[in-house]
């Protein structure tokens, strides 16, 4: 039985109407600001997934009835096309994986159903009460161990791990260890043959530059490592840590965040504009807890949907959010990088990190099938942690310190849509409640869009008109639009991959690199690495992998990078 938002908590009369009261008085003077977004030509980070994590629930979730479990699979890991599940895993766990594989298998197993793309991201996490990891090398043996039996013994194949969940806590490693651990995983991987499984890297919500940099100055953990990897709760990405992604050409993880409603989406948007590649939500759904009555913070806060023994179940009111993010930008999307016309830096840059945040944060994205996603959210108003209790409220106020309750009148401008006349989308605004109001077609002319009144704690959604999550694997590619007309990918009845790009003019010759993903985000193949002169090319791809082989059956993304531009297009291999 499915209930949105379900048992409320019985508020007096006399608070609900004195609360009523002091909103109408706040609206009258809510005043009207403009602001412009602009989305610059060329940026190369590629959408690569949203995800979730799961713990153990004490026996719940099992005991749901199948119709239940698969109902939550078919709303988060299909309907907002989530394709990383975090599973955090300690020294409380057998190293043989039995122990991993009673608490997680059978919810891996729903989500497979419907979500085969599924990337599993492993989370080790300090022995006992946080203390210091002393022994570093049993430490990476002991996960990488657990790894190799979960693969020989119970068929789990991690993808992606991280080396110790946010490491600054409680000091369990200090940041001259960081570097030396991403390589004692990495060596351990390889000498069990799991040479595929990515290691990922710090995994903490404070302050990043340090830690990052550590990693950054030492050659052999860079080459170990696949990506960078933060927390975001009352901090994002930021310039830095975006300037620190495009230097080195690695992956950006958010693999933990929580929060309530239109926080959630403006920190997503914020992190997609500023270089993350994937993004991770807490919970995606767990139990409400014993006694939980729905207006629980802390359930509220870390789960996206919820569920009980009885086997109802639902969505809180950010699920309407995300699932809109999903529907506009698809996995593959390459995202253009956005500034507003605010003279303040975090204003103008959109970093939601410490502090006062930027009312506005926005993304967009060129998705594969050649059409444009863009999401913008008016995060301004303390009411936007709606339904907390009055402590929480404060704590955000005193620390997050919202900006002023505003309606926006949004400009959005996209460089690469000017001069290409009008082009439709289709548009939807979340509100604080959870409602998505259908606003119909919408006109993007000469590459600019104006969208009036966007109220506090609510987000525009626009994407291609008629539109369900653009980033379905069963739906044959679109033809390019001359947008995207700069990569085009052909196949040929022996698997023979054409694949035809232009370097737009330029002095001299540009770096080109074009690779091959599968849709877990795993590199199967790179075409090309070198400079290359202005004008049209063509090379043809045998379909083999890095090891030489024929890789299987499916869909894969092609994407060429290069210092002008980004592009990407889905191919269909038989």
């Amino acid at each position: 039985m499915y209930r949105k938002n379900a048992v409320w908590p019985i508020v007096p009369l006399t608070y609900l109407f004195a609360a009523l009261a002091v909103c109408a008085v706040r609206s009258a003077c809510f005043a009207d600001e403009s602001i412009t977004i602009t989305f610059s030509a060329g940026e190369k980070r590629v959408f690569k997934g949203l995800g979730g994590s799961f713990q153990d629930d004490a026996g719940r979730y099992p005991s749901l009835s199948e119709d239940t479990r698969m109902a939550l699979a078919e709303m988060v890991w299909k309907g907002c096309d989530f394709r990383v599940l975090r599973l955090w895993v300690g020294f409380e766990y057998d190293v043989e994986g039995e122990t991993f594989a009673r608490r997680y298998k059978p919810y891996i197993d729903d989500v497979k159903k419907v979500q085969p793309n599924l990337i599993l991201l492993f989370a080790p996490c300090a022995p006992g009460n946080n203390p210091r990891v002393s022994d570093m090398q049993g430490y990476a043996n002991f996960f990488c161990d657990m790894m190799k039996n979960l693969k020989d013994n119970h068929g789990i194949e991690i993808n992606v791990t991280g080396i110790c969940n946010e490491p600054h806590v409680s000091g369990r490693l200090r940041d001259d260890q960081l570097a030396p651990m991403v390589k004692l995983f990495r060596q351990g991987l390889d000498s069990r043959g799991l040479n595929d499984v990515q290691v990922i890297a710090p995994e903490d919500n404070m302050d990043n530059t340090n830690r990052w940099q550590v990693i950054a100055n030492d050659a052999g953990a860079m080459q170990a490592l696949s990506g960078f990897a933060l927390h975001s709760y009352n901090t994002c990405s930021n310039m830095w840590t975006f300037n620190k992604l495009r230097e080195t050409g690695k992956d950006g993880w958010q693999t933990e965040s929580s929060g309530f409603a239109v926080n959630i989406a403006a920190r997503i948007l914020s992190d997609l504009n500023l270089g993350i590649n994937y993004w991770v939500h807490f919970f995606a759904y767990l139990d409400r807890g014993e006694g939980d009555d729905g207006g629980a913070t802390l359930t509220k806060d870390t789960r996206i949907c919820w569920y009980n023994r009885d086997d109802t179940y639902g969505a809180f009111e950010k699920y309407y959010y995300v699932k809109e993010i999903s529907r506009a930008l698809g996995v593959g999307a390459v995202m253009r990088h956005g500034a507003t016309d605010r003279s303040d830096g975090k204003q103008k840059n959109m970093e939601n990190t410490y502090g006062p945040k930027p009312p506005i944060c926005a993304a967009a994205g060129l998705n594969p099938d050649g059409t444009w996603g863009i999401a913008v959210v008016n995060q301004s108003d303390d009411l936007n942690v709606y339904g907390v209790p009055q402590n929480v409220h404060d704590w955000i106020m005193a620390h997050a310190r919202p900006y002023p309750a505003t309606t926006f009148d949004v400009t959005i401008v996209v460089d690469e849509l000017k001069g290409r006349g009008d082009v439709e989308m289709a548009a939807s605004v979340v509100l604080r409640d959870g409602t998505v109001e259908d606003r119909g077609a919408v006109l993007v002319k000469d590459g600019a869009l104006m969208f009036d009144d966007l109220p506090a704690a609510a987000m525009l959604a626009l994407r291609p008109p008629g539109a369900g999550p653009v980033s379905t694997t069963a739906e044959a590619p679109r033809s390019p639009s001359p947008a995207s007309a700069s990569l085009r990918v052909t196949v040929a009845a022996d698997r023979t991959v054409a694949v035809t790009f232009e370097i737009p003019q330029a002095s001299g010759r540009v770096h080109a690199r074009i690779d091959v993903y599968d849709l877990r985000g795993k590199t199967v193949a790179n075409l090309l690495d070198s400079p290359m002169p202005t004008g049209s090319h063509r090379l043809v791809w045998d379909a083999k992998g890095r090891n030489g082989q024929p890789i299987s059956s499916g869909s894969y993304m092609v994407v060429l990078t290069s210092a002008q531009a980004a592009h990407s297009s889905m191919v269909e291999l038989k």
